[in-house]
């Protein structure tokens, strides 16, 4: 159940991209909001280690992942967005990279802190997807 209100929430929040540039864009503003509410509730360091805990475990299926990377800033998708236009840009691949990052970034955050962090992010995303 979960699961379908995070993929709902994330299908409002992406609406329709149509390159790869505008579906990294999406994607990227979707983890920074997610990025946003963690650090607020457990600090710069906390979402910094689940954000890259998150990276390493996706990118075990999805290696492109290795390309991203979280900071106490945030997470940086300018090595990924390298690597895949200077590769050529594959769309559903890179959907499919995304989604698998996105799905384990909330896998994380469940298995940390249950509904008292997901649901409130779920909330915000489902919020920005109803004002596109």
């Amino acid at each position: 159940m979960e699961d379908e209100l995070a993929f709902e929430a994330l299908r409002a929040t992406l609406g329709n991209p149509k390159t790869c540039s505008e579906l990294i864009d999406s994607y990227e503003d979707v983890l920074r909001s997610t990025w946003l509410f963690t650090a607020r509730l457990l600090g710069d360091a906390g979402a910094r280690a689940v954000m890259g805990r998150a990276i390493s475990l996706a990118s075990r299926d999805v290696p492109l992942l290795l390309k991203v990377r979280a900071d106490v800033n945030g997470i940086d998708f300018s090595e990924f967005r390298d690597q895949v236009l200077n590769l050529g840009c594959d769309t559903p691949e890179v959907m499919e990279a995304m989604m698998s990052l996105v799905t384990v970034i909330f896998k994380t955050l469940s298995d940390l802190a249950g509904d008292a962090l997901t649901g409130p992010i779920l909330q915000q995303l489902k919020g920005k997807g109803e004002q596109k």
